[in-house]
């Protein structure tokens, strides 16, 4: 068995790992093997001091002289008594190897963070559980967060899987990390929801969701007065609702950013009124001497313009800013002509099987190919099934605000499906059979699109069907039968395997097995009926479920913020914690530009601030809307 001086001297590898051991480590594997010495000599490893076992080794940016160049040995998986492995800031690269997460039993402090490491994260196994510190941000990394997080590392003090390539939705078990202080997902790839358990986690002080895909409403949960939180940065997502006015009871809070969201409403009063107002930390150097106010140092209001989303704040008062700390150079004027040729450039238009008008300023955009206006000349239709349409669905769909029908089924869309569809007038959304990721924005859901919401039960799954599920149509429909119950079109039904990975999928190449017919089977008998008669049971559904309940309380419509995701509640009194490390950055990229605030006493990390504004009514609302969604895990 190789000695530990062996296993460490493995990290030397190649012509510039032998320049770093001889102008910086200086290691010296053939003095060891005299006899002169052991590795408990050498400069950045640490020794237990009675069985001069290998207990630590830290070579960071900070503290070595040249960058390490290397990858991971597996054989560190071999010192049984690490609990240190600290390689912060080298050029480290290559994957993690399974064994640092698999037989390293004694590991508390693990920091890998500012390397070139690519690849996924390994499994979790029981080793871990004695793990404190989790750091691997400015990475490479791709792939999800491990479900078992929450199950294995429930001594983990903090977490930083930032800037990385992080895709799929945080874990709610995440809250089973009882002992968290510092949450650490920005500048990933995530979607879904921020989970409404992370609201116990009792000791947490910093937390930073900021410049992901998230969408939904920002949990009441974290707007408890019994929580410490010093520090949220939940900037540059699509949330969307308003800002909880209990964020205002949190006295510990020093910096709120939440801008470059879908948010809308006032800042709350009790957040605006702070001294010193929030968010100081922005407001440094170049900054210092903005003018600004409580409120405008967390957001700029809604129809404004700001360069940072923040003070200082410019009017724009044309009804198309309509979101909290919206982040432009100038207002402008965006009319239906601009919203479309932007649709067109996003969808990469010239490639569109049948373009004919698009594009064109001598042509009426009425005339466009699949469009269609009401009779004041507003785009009231949109329809381009099966056109070739690659890229994104812009956002500025939004600003047409007459538009009843959108059809972009069947295509090659990527992306998410933007919450600002919600300002239309939308009775008809197809956006089937494209590779949409995500779910659907949950204030989408409570509009009647394609029928949503019968008796007042408003349902996801009648604007697409999630992701690990299909159906006929690639949503769910219904219509009534003579008797006046409700029988189901289509439904969306599991899928066995991971073929139904996008948003409103089709088909399942393992179905779920119905008797001796599977579901595929079974679909095919009625699909010809179902989408021949789909249109026109919808339509007469939609008209009198929309008459029936025009006649009701608008009930639904009373607290966008209040939106329950899940009907599952969460126990937080029986979640204890433990205080929490230092603060973490924010912004567009790894060179954070803003300073942040240092939560203990390790230095404070650069990072961009952002703000927000909104009227926060928190979610002990009486008017509090169900929704059925996706559950998040």
């Amino acid at each position: 068995m190789s000695s530990q001086e062996e296993i460490l001297y493995k990290l030397i590898q190649g012509e510039k790992g032998n320049a770093w051991v001889t102008l910086d480590a200086l290691w010296n594997l053939e003095a060891y093997f005299a006899g002169n010495i052991t590795a408990c000599d050498w400069k950045y490893v640490i020794c237990d001091p009675f069985s001069k076992s290998v207990t630590g080794l830290t070579i960071t940016n900070e503290s070595a002289l040249v960058q390490l160049e290397a990858t991971i040995p597996s054989e560190f998986g071999l010192l049984k008594s690490l609990t240190t492995l600290n390689l912060e800031g080298n050029k480290i690269y290559g994957t993690i190897p399974k064994e640092i997460f698999s037989n390293l039993p004694e590991l508390v402090y693990l920091d890998l963070s500012r390397n070139n490491l690519e690849g996924t994260l390994p499994t979790l196994t029981k080793s871990l559980e004695n793990l404190r510190t989790l750091e691997i941000s400015t990475n490479r990394l791709a792939g999800t967060i491990p479900y078992e997080i929450g199950d294995i590392l429930q001594s983990l003090e903090k977490l930083d899987l930032s800037h990385n390539g992080f895709v799929g939705t945080i874990p709610k078990v995440i809250a089973k990390c009882k002992q968290l202080g510092y949450l650490d997902l920005s500048t990933n790839m995530l979607d879904g929801t921020i989970p409404k358990e992370i609201g116990g986690l009792k000791n947490l002080k910093g937390l930073f969701l900021n410049d992901n895909k998230l969408v939904g409403t920002i949990p009441y949960t974290i707007a408890r007065s019994d929580l410490p939180l010093i520090q949220i940065f939940l900037q540059h997502n699509d949330l969307s609702g308003t800002v909880p006015a209990a964020l205002g009871d949190i006295s510990t809070l020093a910096s709120l950013f939440v801008d470059g969201n879908k948010l809308t409403g006032d800042i709350p009063a009790d957040l605006c009124r702070r001294s010193p107002f929030l968010n100081g930390e922005f407001f440094q150097g170049d900054f210092a001497k903005v003018e600004r106010d409580g409120c405008t140092s967390i957001s700029c209001p809604v129809d404004s313009v700001s360069r940072e989303g923040v003070a200082p704040c410019f009017p724009c008062d044309n009804g198309q800013f309509r979101y909290l700390g919206m982040e432009h150079e100038k207002c402008k004027n965006i009319t239906e002509r601009d919203v479309l040729n932007t649709f067109f450039d996003e969808t990469a238009g010239p490639h569109w099987y049948d373009s004919l008008g698009w594009g064109l300023d001598d042509v009426d955009y009425c005339d466009w190919v699949g469009v269609d206006c009401g009779p004041n000349g507003n785009v009231v239709n949109i329809t381009l099934q099966g056109m070739n349409l690659q890229g994104r669905i812009p956002s500025e769909l939004g600003l047409l605000t007459h538009l009843k029908v959108l059809d972009l089924s069947d295509n090659k869309l990527t992306g998410y499906l933007p919450s600002d569809l919600r300002f239309t007038l939308l009775e008809y959304l197809d956006i089937s059979g494209n590779k949409l990721r995500g779910i659907v924005p949950p204030l989408l859901c409570t509009k009647d699109i394609n029928c949503n919401g019968p008796d007042g039960d408003f349902d996801c799954d009648y604007i697409a069907c999630p992701v690990g599920t299909y159906s006929t149509l690639g949503y769910m429909s219904q219509a009534q039968d003579a008797n006046g119950d409700i029988n189901y079109v289509s439904q969306c039904v599991v899928c066995n395997d991971e073929s139904a990975k996008y948003l409103g999928m089709k088909t399942c190449s393992s179905p779920i097995i119905i008797g001796s017919l599977d579901y595929n089977a079974a679909k095919n008998i009625t699909a010809g009926i179902a989408l021949l008669v789909s249109f026109f049971l919808l339509a007469v559904l939609c008209i009198s479920e929309r008459n029936r309940r025009r006649a009701k309380t608008l009930r639904e419509v009373a607290a966008e913020e209040t939106l329950t995701l899940e009907h599952t509640d969460f126990d937080y009194e029986t979640e204890d914690a433990l205080p929490v490390k230092d603060s973490p950055p924010k912004g567009e990229s790894p060179e954070n530009d803003h300073p942040q605030l240092i939560i203990l006493s390790e230095a404070p990390r650069e990072a961009p601030a952002r703000g927000n504004n909104n009227n926060g009514r928190d979610g002990d609302s009486e008017n509090e809307l169900w929704l059925d969604v996706p559950n998040i895990i």
